[in-house]
């Protein structure tokens, strides 16, 4: 019950009471005594016969009403990381001119220091992937 619905209903049975259309146990729906009822409070005036009682207790004493609350929202200080492509498997380089294991080897350093050099390798995967092909195959090798 709202506050001012409340203020109204004791002020309705306050005059009810007094002019003895409701005796003071009735106002408030239980049994009672003289002055108040059960539960009710207050100046107790013995007037024809009826208890003069507010049932200011039991109005007072009802449930309170409730409310609904969203549930409280997550922000997060850093925003939570995006999921990343399953890497590439590293190619495998057959020399077209007959070097040998070591000179395969020596030529894959050297085109992985050169390709980290390229604009946006290290930013991008495709791109040092790409600048590592471009290197492997001006040195005489196919790629699978």
């Amino acid at each position: 019950m709202k506050p001012a619905a409340r203020s109204l209903s004791i002020v309705f049975v306050a005059l009810a009471m007094m002019l003895g259309a409701v005796p003071a146990a009735d106002a408030h729906g239980r049994g009672g005594h003289w002055g108040g009822g059960h539960r009710g409070w207050g100046p107790g005036v013995f007037w024809g016969g009826i208890g003069l009682g507010l049932g200011i207790g039991y109005l007072v004493s009802q449930q309170p009403e409730y409310v609904v609350v969203p549930p409280p929202v997550t922000y997060y200080d850093v925003p939570p990381p995006l999921p990343v492509a399953p890497a590439q498997p590293a190619p495998i380089f057959y020399p077209r001119n007959g070097q040998s294991a070591e000179q395969t080897e020596a030529d894959r350093q050297e085109c992985n220091r050169w390709a980290t050099t390229q604009p946006s390798a290290m930013n991008s995967a495709s791109v040092f992937q790409r600048a590592i092909l471009a290197c492997m195959d001006g040195r005489g090798y196919t790629s699978r």
